[in-house]
């Protein structure tokens, strides 16, 4: 599984100390989180400050070469999200790496959707055309960003609720498989 970091902020807010320095920032995470884990498949950061989501991401440990580190100090924004990937669903690509981005949205996962093969096919089956055919990648996290705002879309909800029912439509198509003990939807 992977880990993210988030932040919401008033004013435009720097994020390099929490992402880089700080003793568990997401660039020690990605050498070895506190169960002794490597997240090293990849990492991205996704800023907002009122105007253009600006994203950045590579298919690449963030603690291999100075580009997280860069990429960290260029941040300054009201709204920031980052991940460093530990992949579970998806082979390492650029096309698998957080943050996925749909237009003004982004979203990052920590946690795998078990039996994801298996109701693949009844996701897409859900999500408008648009967003299914936005797809670029092979994993589970894309998906959920691609399903939820299909469900925005068709419903003209507020995000959090539709976010609540995407959650809610995998987390019913894995128990009718079965009982898997290891689903994290932690978004």
């Amino acid at each position: 599984m992977c880990r993210y970091y988030g932040i919401r902020a008033k004013a435009p807010t720097g994020v390099a100390w929490h992402l880089v320095d700080a003793p568990n920032s997401l660039l020690a995470q990605s050498r070895r989180d506190l169960c002794g884990f490597e997240h090293a498949d990849g990492w991205g950061i996704a800023a907002y400050d009122g105007g253009e989501l600006q994203v950045q991401r590579r298919a690449s440990a963030a603690h291999d070469g100075h580009h997280f580190r860069a990429a960290a100090e260029r941040v300054k924004a009201t709204t920031v999200l980052a991940h460093v990937r530990r992949a579970t669903v998806g082979p390492i690509g650029l096309a698998n790496t957080h943050p996925f981005v749909h237009e003004r949205f982004a979203l990052v996962h920590n946690g795998t959707v078990p039996y994801f093969a298996d109701i693949r096919g009844q996701l897409l089956d859900a999500m408008l055309p648009a967003y299914r055919d936005a797809i670029r990648g092979g994993t589970d996290s894309e998906h959920l960003l691609h399903l939820t705002l299909s469900i925005l879309a068709q419903t003209g909800g507020s995000l959090v609720a539709c976010l609540e029912a995407a959650l809610r439509r995998v987390i019913a198509l894995c128990r009718e498989i079965g009982q898997e003990p290891h689903l994290g939807l932690n978004v």
